[in-house]
């Protein structure tokens, strides 16, 4: 698995010093809001929510939303929220398949209802 340091600089390297940043999990992670604060982000680490609640807040996110393919609550709140980036990333272990999902067609080239929709959704693997 990578260390947060990798992952802070992999997936959240675009932030800037005096950029906001909220993490949600069900895993302590303040190592990974350590190494933000480092780096000059105002980083916290939500916790002690219901899974409604931490739900809920994922689907606020306005700016971007970054979360692992394989969360349900990630791939709802990316569909129902008001982000208006979303990135969807796996981490490839010698013990955790990638999330084959994603390179299915008809599933990153979901049809919604609304086109708006279409085009904010962009899947990455």
């Amino acid at each position: 698995e990578a260390s947060s340091a990798e992952i802070t600089d992999q997936l959240l390297g675009h932030l800037g010093k005096g950029d906001k940043l909220a993490i949600v999990s069900k895993y302590d992670k303040t190592d990974f809001v350590d190494q933000l604060t480092e780096r000059g982000i105002r980083a916290r680490y939500i916790s002690g929510q219901t899974s409604m609640q931490d739900f809920c807040f994922l689907q606020k996110a306005k700016k971007e939303l970054i979360g692992v393919c394989k969360s349900t609550f990630f791939n709802w709140s990316s569909i129902f929220g008001e982000a208006e980036k979303v990135v969807s990333y796996s981490m490839r272990t010698s013990t955790s398949s990638s999330c084959s999902h994603l390179k299915d067609k008809t599933f990153r080239n979901r049809n919604f209802i609304y086109p708006e929709i279409n085009s904010e959704i962009k899947m990455f693997n």
